[in-house]
Order: structure tokens, then C-alpha cells, then sequence
């Protein structure tokens, strides 16, 4: 393993689906097939913490009154 490799990740191969990916780069204009991938991981952990963010709404991660806070940050009296 190069200096790069260790810095940026590992080295990993895998089959992937060349029309999907041909698809995925047309829409995004990204070049290369490792940019793509990577793009995808990034996409799918954002939205898998935003679906466990919502999931959290409601359950005491945070109470009070955000018509309150708002005028608060106007309005400190």
C-alpha cells in the first residue's frame, strides 16, 4: 500500500454495475468511477443520519418552544 492509499482509504475491488455508473456520471458530469462511488457513499451516510436525525424528533432530544427562542434571539427582554 502506497503513502496515497493510506491517507486517502483503502484499495478495494469490486464488480459494479457499468450502466448504472455510465447513468450516474452522465447526470453528475463526474469522470471517474471511483468519484462516483464515492459520491454515492457520501449521499447514502447523509441520508441515512438524516433519517436517523428525524427519527430522533420528538423523543426529548430537544423541548421547548422554538416560537420562543425565536423571538428570544431578537428580542432578549
Amino acid at each position: 500500500m502506497c503513502m496515497e492509499d493510506a491517507a486517502m482509504g483503502s484499495r478495494t475491488n469490486i464488480v459494479l454495475d457499468e450502466a448504472l455508473l455510465d447513468e450516474l456520471r452522465e447526470m453528475t458530469a463526474i469522470r471517474t468511477k471511483k468519484d462516483v462511488v464515492e459520491l454515492a457513499l457520501r449521499e447514502l451516510l447523509k441520508k441515512l443520519k438524516r433519517k436517523k436525525l428525524l427519527a430522533a424528533r420528538g423523543s426529548g432530544f430537544w423541548e421547548g418552544n422554538l416560537e420562543e427562542r425565536r423571538k428570544q434571539r431578537v428580542d432578549p427582554d
